[in-house]
């Protein structure tokens, strides 16, 4: 059940996955070896429990990135827009929608 119409739902989409996450779950240690964004999980949920962001701003780019693994292809396609998940990643991308990628990831 996608909150947007089918042009900002693609829109938010690209913004998320500009980001590489898988890289930077690599480069940060926290990837685990056979489940790819695992790792990113608990930076995503940490902005999902509390609605606040990462002091560090690649770990709210691989939150949100991780969030749009799991609302579009994970098994969150069903939540709803009042989720807390479609909540936090709806915030998460008013924060970055205008903040450039770092250029390593």
């Amino acid at each position: 059940m996608n909150s947007y119409p089918f042009e900002i739902s693609n829109a938010v989409s690209v913004c998320a996955l500009r980001f590489c996450g898988y890289e930077y779950e690599v480069s940060k240690g926290i990837a685990a070896p056979d489940c790819v964004g695992a790792g990113l999980s608990s930076l995503s949920k940490a902005v999902v429990q509390t609605l606040q962001l990462h002091p560090n701003q690649n770990d709210n780019f691989a939150a949100f990135f991780i969030l749009q693994r799991y609302l579009h292809k994970w098994g969150g396609e069903r939540l709803t827009k009042y989720s807390d998940e479609r909540i936090a990643y709806d915030f998460l991308f008013l924060h970055l929608y205008a903040v450039e990628t770092p250029p390593e990831f």
